[in-house]
């Protein structure tokens, strides 16, 4: 070999060693080095379960479960939507394809994390607690159920002075609907249905009032007061003022009397029967007069809505002067009681003298 060739070849060495030299890791410590980024670790599902504390935990979760469902199912017509999701259908249908296409080691990890993050946790006492105060909180309400029979009907909540809570509210025929009232200012209400008479009823918490219609909206005894055509036309033609006086045991109302029929115990928005229409109807007619003369006491005046009349007792109807001196007065009788939807109204009529 010559020299040349070996002075080149003695370069080339020089640069590989300076070359790797500056490659390989130095051995000498720097303080200004950064250190190494930590990652974190998963889960460590695979050490020993705490199988106690597991069960207890899946314990609390199906006993709130189940306290909650049965309130939804009792009080509410929320359980069908929550069956719905816990069964993963409507917007959750798309996990149990998620689901499938996860391989079953995946699906285990993901059981595993479940019982040691969740069941095992101090989530499920909590979660209990949450649902027992929800449910204690619900004392603060009462519920009622209609449920209608035939046709779809119109519901409006009120309290005895005659103020709305909510607006009305529809109910398809034949299907049932809960309603949740407030008591914290008393559970005194009436539940008003378009064309029937009003129920009245005392809301009261952990029980659910059920009233079916029409069947449940004539329970209670209620007047209808209608005119004779004699004593309708001496209204008309001016004579007067007149009074209606309604005695009934304790219940004592007197209010102008305008010629029309009014009602004792259900308010203006109250349909009258069909066939008490058609026997007024007959009644002129067998006195030569048009029978479309009932259509002046339609639709008849609310005298007192709230009224509650008892069967049995003594009943008096009597037409004054604005003094009080007597007009007429209709035979006595008794408040009679409310035994079939035709028994519907009991109806007093008012002559002239």
């Amino acid at each position: 070999m010559s020299g040349k060739n070996s002075w080149r070849l003695g370069v080339a060495a020089v640069a590989l060693a300076a070359v790797f030299g500056l490659l390989s890791p130095k051995t000498t410590s720097t303080p200004s080095a950064l250190p190494a980024p930590v990652i974190p670790s998963p889960p460590d599902v695979d050490s020993p379960k705490p199988v106690r504390r597991i069960v207890a935990g899946a314990l609390c979760y199906w006993l709130g479960g189940l306290l909650f469902l049965g309130w939804t199912f009792y009080y509410t017509d929320w359980l069908p939507g929550i069956v719905s999701l816990l069964g993963l259908g409507g917007v959750l249908a798309w996990l149990p394809f998620v689901a499938n296409v996860l391989n079953d080691e995946t699906k285990q990890y993901a059981r595993n994390v479940v019982e040691t993050r969740v069941l095992a946790s101090r989530a499920a006492p909590a979660f209990l607690l949450i649902v027992v105060a929800l449910l204690l909180s619900s004392s603060l309400w009462g519920t009622v159920q209609i449920e209608s029979l035939q046709r779809d009907v119109v519901v409006t909540f009120l309290r005895p002075g005659g103020k709305a809570v909510g607006g009305p509210m529809i109910v398809r025929g034949g299907t049932k609907a809960k309603f949740r009232l407030p008591l914290w200012r008393g559970g005194a209400y009436r539940v008003k249905v378009r064309g029937l008479p009003a129920v009245q009823f005392a809301a009261t918490t952990w029980q659910r009032r059920e009233l079916r219609v029409p069947d449940d909206f004539y329970q209670r005894s209620i007047l209808l007061i209608t005119p004779t055509a004699k004593l309708a036309n001496s209204v008309l033609n001016g004579y007067g003022p007149f009074f209606v006086h309604v005695k009934a045991g304790s219940y004592d109302c007197r209010r102008p009397f305008s010629g029309r029929a009014l009602w004792i115990g259900a308010d203006a928005d109250t349909d009258v029967p069909p066939h008490v229409v058609d026997g007024w109807r007959a009644a002129l007619a067998q006195k030569g007069l048009d029978s479309s003369m009932s259509a002046a006491w339609l639709p008849p005046e609310a005298g007192d809505a709230d009224a509650v009349l008892a069967a049995g007792e003594p009943l008096n109807v009597s037409i004054e002067f604005a003094d009080s001196s007597p007009y007429y007065t209709a035979a006595p009788r008794r408040v009679l009681p409310l035994r079939s939807i035709r028994e519907f109204p009991q109806e007093v009529q008012i002559d002239a003298p």
